[in-house]
């Protein structure tokens, strides 16, 4: 550009913005002479052809938190050689500092490159006629995991302070998809410092988890957060002698105490075995009629006489046989 006097204005010569993600630790190349090779740190404006940037300084001071710095990297010194490496410098009108323009430090949260996941965790429960489910304020101290909630993509001393974990909590016996959902995380430091802003959290950042509330069994864990298959036992039968068939034999036969035909074990307390069927041969002669008796059908309600029975595991496994005794 033409200045008054027949020449030409000041050089211009920029500082390269540098652009870094966040990993907790200083970010920004500066020094006195650096290499400009390939106009990394520095270009410099209608140089003669066959001339190049050689060296440039950059002072500023080096950030850790994410951000956009503007200015903070300020040029000076460069270094100017032609075709031959020979030193050309002083043939430049570089006047400081009205030559020389800053460049930008900018920091990105971590996220980006990194995905950042908080996944809920799936909740395994046995059925008990209660409301079952864990939903609030997880809060975690450094090296403490929680049976809720795990996070993945964080920095070496970084942990998971808090997170919230909302969801609708279940009775019944099943599988509730995607029931609890992880929202509002914390994250810190080793030093304790809230460093939550230094992440990006996407809307794959949150990871929902299932409930499982598993069908009631015999009290036994069965190693994948359930319970063995109930046990339903047909009551041994005995009568006298008289001549005639005998053993109680039938669909859907009613239970009670003072009919115990037979018992349920481990039961939610308040529910009972009200029928369950019995099948087997009517027998006359005396004797001892081993496994005789063979339960199946049985029907369990609660407290308020309502059927729970799909709330229990049972299998073929379930039933135990009886032994008729004349």
């Amino acid at each position: 550009k033409p200045d008054v006097n027949g020449g030409e204005q000041p050089m211009e010569i920029y500082a390269v913005d540098q652009t870094y993600t966040y990993d907790g630790t200083p970010k920004g190349n500066f020094g006195v002479h650096m290499p400009n090779t390939n106009n990394s740190l520095a270009t410099a404006i209608e140089l003669v052809p066959g001339h190049t940037l050689s060296s440039i300084t950059l002072t500023g001071s080096q950030r850790t938190s994410s951000g956009t710095y503007t200015g903070a990297i300020v040029p000076s010194g460069a270094r100017i050689l032609d075709a031959n490496n020979n030193d050309v410098t002083a043939n430049y009108r570089i006047e400081s500092p009205s030559s020389y323009y800053a460049g930008t430090l900018k920091i990105n949260p971590r996220g980006g490159e990194t995905p950042i996941v908080i996944t809920a965790q799936d909740q395994h429960y046995v059925y008990n006629e209660t409301l079952q489910g864990f939903t609030g304020r997880v809060v975690l101290t450094q090296g403490q995991t929680s049976p809720y909630v795990k996070a993945e993509g964080l920095l070496a001393g970084h942990y998971l302070a808090e997170v919230s974990i909302s969801g609708m909590r279940q009775m019944n016996a099943g599988t509730y998809s995607d029931t609890f959902v992880p929202n509002a995380a914390k994250i810190y430091d080793a030093s304790g410092a809230d460093v939550t802003n230094e992440y990006t959290f996407t809307a794959t950042s949150y990871v929902a988890g299932d409930l499982i509330i598993h069908k009631k069994g015999n009290g036994k864990p069965d190693g994948q957060g359930g319970e063995q298959p109930m046990e339903v036992e047909a009551a041994d039968q005995h009568f006298i002698y008289n001549g005639q068939p005998q053993g109680t034999f039938g669909n859907s036969l009613a239970v009670s105490t003072t009919n115990p035909l037979a018992t349920a074990i481990e039961l939610v307390p308040g529910h009972r075995l009200a029928n369950v069927s019995l099948t087997g041969t009517q027998q006359t002669l005396p004797n001892t009629y081993g496994g005789a008796i063979i339960a199946t059908g049985a029907r369990i309600v609660n407290a308020s006489n309502q059927d729970v029975t799909a709330n229990y595991l049972l299998t073929s496994a379930s039933y135990l046989a009886g032994d008729l005794y004349i």
